[in-house]
């Protein structure tokens, strides 16, 4: 959290400032000052990360749709990936949002998990300030996790994105 926050939120304001700043997103400055192919590239790179991530956010669904009603995990993946894209080919973009935004009030329920277990909030809040560091292999990949969910490519590109479609929105921002 101490290296996540921090790195995330200047890297979104630079993100955010380019679109505001230019008027177009991070593929259209890539365009205009960049060869053709080095954008080809970045927009690969950006399609490949954003499928990867979405394929582990299906997966995660599923698994937890899968501990909580049992069943097969296959099964709900293709279920949660065909219910999203129903939803965001079929409904309205506005009410697609609304419904969006208040599913994030599902995200509480992280709050309510720490009332209902035993924290020792003394030694969370030591791990918080200085982590225990181990060169394992598990420990390096829930660091790699923790940095590819918090600093996401496709967040970089939707910030920019949308700072820009905000200034053509509204030209006196």
């Amino acid at each position: 959290m101490l290296l996540t926050y921090p790195l995330m939120a200047a890297v979104q304001m630079i993100s955010g400032r380019i679109g505001r700043t230019t008027g177009r997103g991070l593929a259209g400055n890539l365009r205009q000052h960049y060869p053709n192919w080095l954008l080809q590239v970045f927009v690969a790179l950006l399609a490949a990360a954003n499928i990867i991530n979405i394929g582990a956010d299906l997966g995660a669904m599923a698994d937890s749709t899968s501990l909580v009603l049992g069943g097969s995990k296959t099964l709900y993946v293709a279920l949660f990936g065909v219910v999203c894209i129903g939803l965001q080919v079929l409904l309205q973009y506005t009410r697609y949002v609304s419904y969006l935004k208040w599913l994030t009030l599902a995200l509480l329920a992280y709050v309510a998990t720490l009332f209902m277990v035993d924290v020792h909030w003394g030694e969370a809040f030591r791990q918080f300030v200085l982590p225990s560091i181990t060169w394992k292999t598990e420990y390096i990949q829930t660091i790699v996790a923790v940095f590819g969910t918090t600093i996401s490519s496709y967040l970089l590109f939707w910030q920019a994105s949308q700072e820009a479609e905000d200034i053509r929105a509204v030209p006196e921002r």
